[in-house]
């Protein structure tokens, strides 16, 4: 199975990317390192929400530091394709099934 995982194995770069992460936070602070990451969401929010057809789905008065988004008229498959080979590779999605 090339370039995929098996049920029950161990993503390798998972681990090192949770490893490198636990470095980052010890290095700067919980509290530094949270506020950019909010602080960096809050500009993507803002730029996403300038887009048509995009529409910034999180609400709330404490955001987080993940955003998510709706794309009216678009896969999500073919999105996150474009975009992970536009060089996101912090990216995640959910395809939803409308009734309507």
């Amino acid at each position: 199975m090339p370039g995929g995982s098996r049920t029950g194995s161990l993503r390798v770069s998972l681990v090192l990317g949770m490893g490198e992460a636990a470095r980052y936070a010890l290095e700067v602070g919980m509290e530094r390192g949270g506020l950019r990451a909010r602080e960096l969401a809050r500009t993507l929010r803002g730029k996403l929400g300038g887009l048509n057809g995009i529409r910034v789905l999180d609400c709330g008065s404490e955001l987080a530091a993940i955003v998510t988004i709706e794309v009216s008229g678009g896969d999500a498959t073919e999105l996150s394709k474009l975009l992970r080979h536009q060089g996101n590779q912090h990216l995640s999605f959910a395809a939803r099934l409308r009734g309507d």
